[in-house]
């Protein structure tokens, strides 16, 4: 039996524990939320742009936020969210 949709926990990557806080905070802002869950976020940013990380963390933020709201997992492990933040931002 799977959970039922909705916010989950996140599993901590190893890494300073502000990340997994921060994401949970994000997570629970509702028009937030349904932009990246509708589609709309990522049709709205500028791939050319040098500070949209070549569209790949808005990418990576939709893709967490569709595992942690699926009801597929208990808790999540935001690990190609982290990949990607690291790319840009190695501190986390």
């Amino acid at each position: 039996m799977h959970p039922a949709p909705g916010p989950k926990g996140l599993v901590h990557t190893g890494r300073p524990g502000y990340l997994n806080p921060a994401l949970q905070g994000l997570s629970h802002t509702q028009p937030l939320t349904a932009r990246f869950l509708g589609g709309m976020a990522s049709s709205q940013v500028n791939p050319s742009s040098k500070l949209g990380f070549r569209c790949q963390a808005p990418a990576a933020c939709e893709g967490l936020l569709r595992q942690l709201w699926s009801g597929k997992h208990l808790a999540v492990k935001p690990l190609l969210f982290k990949r990607q933040l690291d790319d840009f931002t190695p501190a986390f």
